[in-house]
């Protein structure tokens, strides 16, 4: 059981990193978004966008401690296992 817990604890750490390369991703393009209306005349529409940027650096911030939190689980999962003398299953570190 515990090799099949260590399996579903890496994919969900997967999941977390990939959700956090896609938010920043999302960030990246609002704020590139942001300079070309400011550097082509409508700062005002660059301004509009502030609140949007601040919550998507939130969700950024919030989705990497969820990516920390997702590790620091298989990390203990993973002592355990060694304490125990139980193989990964072929999962790696």
């Amino acid at each position: 059981m515990l090799p099949k817990i260590l399996r579903q604890q890496e994919r969900r750490v997967a999941a977390a990193r990939q959700k956090v390369d896609d938010a920043e991703e999302e960030l990246y393009a609002l704020r590139l978004r942001q300079r070309m209306l400011a550097q082509h005349g409508r700062p005002d529409l660059a301004r509009a966008l502030d609140a949007d940027v601040a919550t998507h650096e939130h969700n950024v911030a919030r989705d990497r401690q969820q990516v920390a939190d997702e590790e620091a689980a298989l990390d203990a999962y993973r002592a355990y296992a060694a304490r125990l003398g139980v193989g990964s299953g072929g999962v790696g570190p």
